[in-house]
């Protein structure tokens, strides 16, 4: 695929055109944020230079699919935007999504265990107001185009098509566990129950056994 000479929107960050708040606006995070992303997925996405064609940077790649994530423009607007094919829009996306899932989302995203466990536990309490709590629990609903089957399946009662995810979150609002798939027509708890999460907490693989005596607090929140 070749690069355009066209300058794209981290060039214009970096000379001052383009300011923090478009940056966070519509890559819906920091210039360095970014930067550690880029270094993260560079062993994965990058591309070899040819004496026929130059490749799009890893930059550029991660700038695209972040753009199109956070705003949902459409293939033709991006490719405009940064100086590239459609169709190479449409693959660089692809690509490079997958490579977050497979390589990414296993480091980052993960049930917390010893003193991190520990700390968000506390966390919990000291910043939430809630005793023993892990995690904060809830679905949303991302929208689709409606499918060429079972269409009823996917409509939900927003009154559009969708797919549910479910979240949870830790004390400081990182993620620690996503489950996504699932109809939007499809109720939350239906969800939950055939989670993987909800499999391992019945299991009790997910949580040391931390108990505590909570009566005083009971009779706190009583009165």
């Amino acid at each position: 695929v070749e690069e355009t000479n066209k300058p794209w929107v981290v060039d214009s960050y970096k000379n001052g055109s383009f300011g923090e708040v478009l940056w966070k606006e519509n890559l819906r995070m920091s210039r360095e944020t970014f930067v550690v992303l880029c270094d993260s997925l560079s062993v994965h996405i990058e591309r070899q230079v040819t004496r026929f064609r130059l490749p799009v940077s890893v930059e550029q790649r991660v700038a695209i699919t972040l753009w199109k994530l956070a705003t949902n423009i459409e293939f033709r607007t991006l490719a405009a935007l940064f100086g590239v094919g459609q169709s190479t829009v449409g693959k660089i996306v692809i690509e490079t999504t997958a490579m977050i899932t497979t390589h990414l989302l296993p480091r980052f995203v993960q049930i917390p265990k010893g003193e991190r466990l520990d700390k968000i536990i506390d966390g919990f309490e000291s910043e939430r107001g809630f005793p023993q709590a892990v995690g904060a629990i809830d679905g949303t609903h991302i929208p689709i185009i409606r499918p060429e089957e079972s269409f009823t399946d996917y409509y939900n009662r927003k009154g559009y098509y969708s797919v549910i995810m479910q979240a949870v979150v830790d004390c400081y609002s990182l993620f620690m566990d996503v489950y996504i798939g699932w109809p939007g027509r499809v109720h939350d708890a239906r969800v939950f129950i055939n989670s993987s999460f909800y499999r391992e907490m019945e299991n009790g693989n997910l949580f040391p056994n931390r108990k505590r005596m909570l009566i005083e607090m009971i009779f706190l929140y009583w009165y």
